[in-house]
C-alpha cells in the first residue's frame, strides 16, 4: 500500500477559493478517475503549519495503480482546465508529489 501526497500552497485571501474550486476538480476528474472519498483525506495548516499548505492523500495498492489514474487524469480536458483555473491560486513552485510505503506493526 502507498500514500500519494500532493502538497500545495494557497495564495494569501484565496483559500476560499481553492477550496471551491477543489470540491469541482473532484467532482468533474477525482471520481472519473478513481479517486474515492474513503481514499483520500484532505488537510489544511492550523497550528504550527502553514495555513496556506494543503496536503492530499490518497492511498493506493500500487505505483502503477497511481501511475493509471494520472493517465487518466491527462486525457480529461476538465483537468488540464483545471490547472489552468488553479494557477493564479497557487504560491508558484509549491505543488510536489511525495509518495509514502505504508508500513505494518
Amino acid at each position: 500500500m502507498f500514500i500519494a501526497r500532493w502538497i500545495i500552497d494557497v495564495r494569501f485571501g484565496r483559500k476560499d477559493d481553492f477550496i471551491k474550486r477543489i470540491q469541482q476538480w473532484y467532482e468533474e476528474v477525482g471520481e472519473k478517475v478513481g479517486l474515492t472519498k474513503n481514499h483520500l483525506r484532505v488537510n489544511t495548516g492550523s497550528i504550527g503549519a502553514m495555513e496556506s499548505r494543503f496536503e492530499f492523500d490518497h492511498s493506493v495498492e500500487s505505483l502503477e495503480a497511481l501511475q493509471t489514474m494520472w493517465d487518466m487524469m491527462v486525457k480529461l480536458d476538465s483537468h488540464t482546465k483545471f490547472g489552468l483555473d488553479l494557477e493564479p491560486l497557487i504560491v508558484p513552485g509549491s505543488s510536489h508529489w511525495e509518495i509514502f510505503r505504508t508500513v505494518d506493526l
